[in-house]
């Protein structure tokens, strides 16, 4: 197997909600891609080890991207939660678990602009040139 295919073997990652107690309902999911870089924001945490969101973002081998955000805390009594992103809700409720999630990709454009900070932490950060001409 060559370099490039091993980096892009089906990536795994769960989505759903963990319990307090560690129970997890949700699901695995699996595509080709591989991983471009992650950070964990702890803005909202009192330590960097009680809570905070893990950002990775994973490039596909069609160049467009998926963003895993994972909500995580060790605080007693709190669960945590991961989603897939970009992701459209199926059925009139809306509520996570009665439907299935359509899952799609970005491409970069749209996932710059959606995640500039995640660009920026794993060290391709959007870029603005400001010798070019007004746009408007």
């Amino acid at each position: 197997m060559t370099e490039e295919n091993a980096a892009r073997q089906a990536e795994k990652v769960e989505v759903g909600r963990w319990a307090p107690d560690g129970t997890f309902t949700g699901e695995e999911l699996r595509f080709t891609g591989e991983e471009a870089g992650s950070y964990t924001d702890y803005s909202e945490a009192r330590s960097s080890d009680d809570r905070g969101i893990t950002y990775t973002l994973y490039r596909t081998p069609d160049a467009r991207y998926r963003v895993h955000v994972h909500e995580w805390s060790r605080w007693q009594g709190e669960d945590s939660s991961a989603t897939l992103h970009p992701f459209e809700e199926r059925g009139e409720d809306g509520v996570y678990g009665r439907e299935p999630l359509a899952y799609a990709t970005y491409t970069e454009e749209e996932a710059r602009r959606a995640w500039p900070e995640l660009f920026a932490a794993v060290g391709t950060p959007n870029v603005r040139d400001l010798d070019s001409l007004d746009e408007g």
